[in-house]
């Protein structure tokens, strides 16, 4: 999966690959969100955050990932 999204990133974002972990998560054609002001589980680290881009790594693995993901986002009334 990591070698399909090699091309899709900015130049600038390409070395986000060699860490442990990463997590693109997108919104399109939805209402404007703003990600900077989502909710974030424990142990997630900012790389780059702005209004319409936002970039997180963590040590975590995917299952405790998605996991407190979906807890954090459901706390505050999201749902799948």
């Amino acid at each position: 999966m990591i070698q399909r999204l090699h091309p899709l990133l900015p130049s600038r974002f390409r070395p986000l690959l060699a860490l442990p972990m990463l997590l693109i998560v997108s919104a399109v054609h939805a209402n404007p969100i703003d990600l900077s002001k989502l909710p974030l589980p424990p142990g997630t680290k900012p790389v780059a955050v702005f209004p319409h881009t936002a970039i997180h790594v963590t040590d975590a693995p995917v299952d405790a990932t998605a996991a407190a993901c979906a807890k954090v986002l459901g706390d505050q009334g999201w749902t799948p």
